[in-house]
């Protein structure tokens, strides 16, 4: 769209409006110039001048049209026009011998050369007018009698300076006013460009209205500087544009924080099933070409693990171990904080598709944290550059991950603890059960043995009371 201010507009814009004005100049120009040929022949008849009629007068004309027939796109041929109505002037003076109202012609083109709005015009007619009158006069006065200037017998210098003074005069009275209708075609030509430009950029507005009623807020709309509705309607598109993105963004956002905690509630996997299943989610769900889930698994000993990767549709098992402070990887361990770059070193990682083996465009780590304690990294490699929006999810949905990895951990040690007292437990009950079935078998001994005891007491006593018996007898 254009620009344009009152007198600024482009000559190419302004062209137009000139080109009618010198058409409709041309047209009575013309018809003056063949009517002035035609007063030349006319004269002609009265003094017998069919000579100078018909070749001063063919000569002007053909000077005029050879002049628009040969510089078509110049003006030089308005220059031409103003010096042949001075010489028209010149030959009607001399037709009618000095005949003092042909003077007047120079007043009639003076006027006539206002419609070209071109203040320029005056000067060859003016000055051509003051030589040929000064030639005519000394030649008149100087005793060539076929040369006229004024019927009058003698005019003095101070009269022949007065008639110029005053021709001069109304040549700048012309020449002014020339340069004012100039002046207002320029302002009315700018003002009406001005209203074509508005009325183009109502038309626009309303269109570009009518799309962002329409939801279709990526249409494309070039206002200008004074275009105020515009760059309000192009505001207002960009603040519905950045609606529509915020929330496209917060949406993927939820959306992603929903399904990952939902997929991290119901997990009843181990670490590393859970690690794949995360990561296999994950990359497709960023739009990343690859990606890597890495645990530290002996929180005594930093060291990152690779428990999942995901390329292509394809689960890579691969066996990787990073130490603290190796690599891009090992810095996270290190600074406990993301890293995102977009200039890898050289032969970094290497992305595998249909198409061969390429260098990714940027690289993401996300670490696990909670509580400030590293529990892993999340990496991903990209053909393209990955929006800040969607590392902003990684980052809070590592937050869940690592929460949940922690409690996978506990989970995992509670139920390696259970079962090893369920283990110890059994032990128990089974020594438990030994020890009662070597008790009884001890009771039952103790009660024989007792029983045992009881029959020597018996028999001793028995033996103890023959013996009296017997010690009775032999005493008695």
């Amino acid at each position: 769209m254009t620009n344009t201010s009152t007198l600024s507009s482009s000559s190419q814009e302004m062209k137009p409006f000139i080109e009618t004005i010198y058409k409709k100049a041309g047209t009575v120009i013309n018809l003056v110039l063949v009517a002035y040929f035609c007063f030349g022949l006319f004269l002609a008849f009265f003094y017998d001048t069919w000579f100078i009629a018909i070749s001063v007068g063919g000569l002007c004309l053909a000077a005029c049209y050879l002049s628009k027939i040969l510089l078509p796109a110049h003006t030089l041929y308005q220059y031409v026009i103003s010096a042949i109505l001075a010489v028209f002037m010149a030959q009607f003076i001399y037709q009618m011998h000095g005949m003092f109202e042909m003077h007047f012609f120079a007043f009639l083109g003076a006027v006539l050369l206002i419609t070209y709005q071109n203040w320029k015009l005056q000067i060859p007619l003016i000055l051509l007018i003051v030589v040929h009158h000064a030639g005519f006069a000394y030649l008149q006065y100087a005793g060539f009698k076929e040369v006229y200037f004024t019927q009058l017998d003698y005019m003095t210098l101070e009269a022949f300076l007065f008639h110029a003074a005053l021709a001069a005069a109304i040549v700048f009275i012309c020449g002014l006013w020339a340069f004012q209708l100039h002046r207002s075609t320029l302002e009315n030509a700018s003002n009406t460009l001005q209203l074509r430009h508005q009325l183009r950029n109502m038309e626009q507005n309303i269109a570009f209205a009518e799309f962002i009623s329409k939801g279709n807020q990526e249409a494309e709309h070039n206002f200008t500087a004074e275009d105020k509705l515009g760059i309000a309607l192009s505001q207002m598109r960009s603040s519905l544009l950045q609606a529509r993105q915020k929330e496209e963004q917060d949406r993927f956002t939820n959306v992603g924080l929903a399904e990952i905690s939902e997929m991290l509630r119901n997990s009843g996997l181990n670490t590393q099933e859970l690690s794949i299943q995360l990561i296999s989610k994950l990359v497709k769900y960023i739009g990343v070409n690859q990606g890597g889930l890495f645990i530290v698994e002996n929180p005594e000993q930093p060291q990152l693990v690779l428990s999942g990767c995901y390329a292509y549709d394809r689960v890579k098992h691969l066996k990787k171990t990073i130490e603290a402070g190796e690599g891009l990887l090992g810095q996270v361990l290190l600074e406990k904080d993301t890293i995102y770059i977009t200039e890898l070193p050289a032969e970094y990682i290497q992305i595998t598709s249909g198409l061969g083996k390429a260098n990714p465009t940027c690289i993401l780590i996300i670490p696990l944290k909670t509580n400030d304690t590293i529990v892993g990294a999340i990496e991903m490699a990209s053909f393209t550059e990955i929006p800040a929006y969607k590392i902003s999810f990684l980052e809070k949905i590592g937050e869940s991950i690592a929460a949940t990895i922690v409690s996978a951990r506990v989970n995992q040690q509670t139920t390696k603890l259970l079962d090893e007292f369920q283990v110890m437990n059994e032990q128990m009950r089974s020594q438990e059960e030994e020890m009662r079935q070597n008790m009884e078998e001890l009771q039952a001994t103790q009660e024989e043995l007792q029983r045992k005891v009881e029959e020597y007491n018996e028999r001793m006593h028995e033996k103890d009371r023959r013996i009296k018996s017997l010690e009775g007898k032999l005493n008695s």
